[in-house]
């Protein structure tokens, strides 16, 4: 018992990101959000058409509890349904965004390696 005691503040630690991993963290952030949504338009065009989220409405016949019901009568509800949709995308404004945005995370990337690297020089492991 007391062992685990005197391990529990090491795994409480280990569990925190270091303040190097903070830092090249923050650093990185945006970079990596916008790579994800390149990777995402690059699947698009390679499917012809991208998911999008959609509610469609359909009708429970479920009986329910309802003053003004007789007894087992159905209440026929509304029922709300996520569904993914198919949404045509436009090829050829699909293609320039998507090398627009890669020539953005070239011209970035330098910037962002030297930042990388002041974080190693800031925050020596």
């Amino acid at each position: 018992m007391r062992n685990a005691l005197l391990l529990l503040p090491m795994a409480v630690l280990t569990a925190c990101a270091s303040p190097l991993e903070r830092c090249i963290d923050d650093v990185t952030y945006l970079h990596n959000r916008e790579t994800a949504k390149l990777d995402r338009l690059a699947s698009d065009i390679d499917r012809g058409y991208r998911l999008e989220d959609a509610t469609r409405y359909k009708r429970s016949n479920e009986n329910c509890e309802n003053i003004f019901a007789r007894e087992n009568d159905p209440c026929w509800a509304w029922i709300e349904e996520t569904y993914e949709k198919k949404v045509p995308v436009n090829i050829s404004a699909a293609r320039r965004e998507l090398a627009a945005g890669r020539a953005e995370q070239n011209r970035l990337q330098p910037i962002i390696n030297q930042r990388v690297a002041a974080c190693r020089r800031t925050h020596p492991e």
